[in-house]
């Protein structure tokens, strides 16, 4: 788009592990007005049953040693892209 930008980054390289788990409220907010941006994230964003819980284990076909519902909440997600807008 040719807008000039800036990143500051305090490590050296990338992560391999992924950092962003969902897309909060605050950011949506922001996204919401971008004529649509927010709604295109939201189509494009993978089912919340593929987000929602964290499994530990030895390998991906290994043995699982426990899991954690990141969501299970007394406010339910509807979408990994939660915005207040749905």
């Amino acid at each position: 788009l040719g807008v000039p930008n800036v990143l500051y980054e305090k490590h050296p390289h990338l992560t391999s592990h992924p950092q962003a788990h969902f897309i909060n409220n605050r950011t949506m907010e922001i996204l919401h007005p971008l004529t649509g941006l927010a709604q295109e994230i939201v189509n494009k964003s993978s089912p919340l049953k593929t987000w929602r819980k964290f499994v530990y284990c030895e390998h991906v076909d290994g043995h699982v040693y426990g899991e954690r519902d990141h969501f299970a909440t007394t406010h339910p997600i509807t979408s990994p892209a939660h915005s207040p807008w749905h």
